[in-house]
Parts: structure tokens; sequence; C-alpha cells
């Protein structure tokens, strides 16, 4: 699939990751890709990704250190360039996690929780989509987590369920978070990355 009209699209890397394989299906579509660790590296991007595999503790650590975790705060305020968290990329939007029992960014309001007897939801699953212009229906997507995301109704676009059920996909405002992995979902993952990049 190639995009229609190339975008210039920048990754964090906040020492935690899939970058490589986030990276080379972005690139598929058509997009040019920018790696970034500080803000300067981030002013002409049209869209932000925190991809997301690892300690959340870590990523944390990592934001605090590098003052990004406030830049990725400024652009919600802002809402200049669309940001999109992959997995772990997702959880550290919301206020606090289970794992290692420690505060998000606190941009978005909720809980990660750990699935029961510590289990890892690994493997294709269904993803339910509300009505949208963009998602819609039944698809199916790769996952690869030991917790979930527990928020408010209003910012779940999509659910699954493993134990529970879960939000697959939230968003807010130009926020965008994705507990799934769109980089390792073959097909539907390509579309669902081109939708989102526009």
């Amino acid at each position: 699939m190639i995009a229609y009209k190339p975008k210039k699209i920048g990754i964090l890397d906040y020492n935690v990751g899939n970058i490589n394989s986030l990276k080379g299906a972005i690139e598929k579509l058509g997009h040019k890709v920018i790696i970034g660790k500080e803000e300067k590296d981030f002013v002409s991007v049209d869209l932000i990704f925190l991809p997301g595999v690892g300690s959340i503790k870590r990523a944390m650590k990592s934001l605090k250190k590098t003052g990004m975790g406030n830049f990725i705060k400024k652009q919600y305020i802002n809402q200049k360039v669309p940001i999109i968290g992959i997995c772990l990329g997702m959880q550290i939007l919301f206020e606090f996690s289970e794992e290692g029992n420690v505060n998000g960014l606190g941009i978005l309001k909720g809980t990660v929780k750990q699935f029961k007897n510590k289990d890892c939801h690994v493997g294709w699953n269904i993803v339910d989509y509300k009505n949208s212009s963009k998602l819609k229906s039944k698809k199916i997507f790769y996952f690869n987590h030991s917790y979930f995301v527990d928020c408010k109704s209003n910012l779940i676009v999509a659910k699954t369920n493993y134990q529970n059920n879960f939000p697959a996909i939230i968003k807010s405002k130009k926020f965008t978070g994705i507990q799934f992995h769109p980089e390792k979902s073959q097909t539907s993952g390509a579309n669902l990355l081109s939708s989102l990049i526009g």
C-alpha cells in the first residue's frame, strides 16, 4: 500500500519500543520517518508515534530525564501535532499503572491494570469498533501485553476481550492510543496505520 500524499512522521525514541518494526511499516506506506529523542527533532513532523514494548517504569524515567514527557503534554494542550501511542506508548498517557506502581503522564484519566494471575495477552484477537468514519466493523490485530487500560467510555473507540472487555483503541482530541501492535498486524495493521496517518 502506497500513501497518496507522503508525510513526515516522527517516532519518539525513549529507550523502549519496537522502533524498527514501526519504522518499516510506516515507510512501506510511502512516508518519511524521523526517529528522535529531543524536542528539536520533531519541529517539522506531521505526526508523532510513541512506540511501546517494555517497562513503563523505565519509560517514565526516560521521559522525565529528557523532558519529553512535558513535550508530549504540551502537544496535547496545543493540539498542533497528532500523537499515536502504541501499547506501552498508549499506557503512559494515563494517570497510574499497576506495573511498578508508577504514575504515568496523567494526560488522560484512567488506570493501567494487570490481568488476573499475571497472564499475558499474546496473539491475534478481534477488535470491535464503535461508529467511526475511518474505523469500522470488526478487525483482527496482534496483541502482546500483560496490562490493560481502565478508563471512561467516552475515550474508547474500540474494544477487545481477554479475561474482560478493555479498550483496544482510545482517542482524545488529537491523541490516539492503540493497545495492539498495528506494525505486526499485517494487512489490517497497514490499513489502520494508513487511515490514522491520513
